[in-house]
């Protein structure tokens, strides 16, 4: 008992370890940065590509597409991909105690996904302001 306790403490001081380290500006520049044009990728290109060349158009692919399982994927389909990297990244990191390396990916996904929240109202804006 006492050995998973300390296994458990362990990675407790490893991720207090991780919010307590300084990032590193240009690690995290480079992770934010590719995450979020593979967040746009995705969301902006990707998927509906494969919506549409999965079920093409007309009437049967409006009904396929309103099933709950593709409506989910619509909406956090990009999103997915992106929690996965930076999960790897902030393990892989930790593992090796490069503990600065791992808050930049823990960062990046906490703005990501503020960013992903708002994607809708974030796009009309840009797109009014060159309207």
């Amino acid at each position: 008992m006492l050995n998973l306790f300390q296994h458990l403490t362990f990675k407790y001081v490893n991720m207090r370890e991780i919010l307590k380290s300084k990032i590193s500006a240009v690690h995290f520049s480079i992770v934010f940065a590719t995450a979020f044009l593979l967040c746009a990728f995705l969301w902006f290109l990707a998927i509906p590509l494969v919506y549409w060349l999965a079920f093409g158009e007309g009437q049967m692919a409006t009904k396929i597409s309103e099933l709950p399982i593709n409506i989910f994927i619509g909406n956090w389909g990009a999103l997915i991909p992106i929690f996965l990297i930076c999960l790897l990244g902030t393990l892989n990191n930790r593992s090796r105690k490069r503990f600065s390396n791992a808050k930049s990916y823990v960062m990046t996904f906490i703005l990501i996904f503020i960013l992903y929240l708002f994607r809708l109202s974030i796009g009309d804006t840009i797109i009014g302001f060159f309207d």
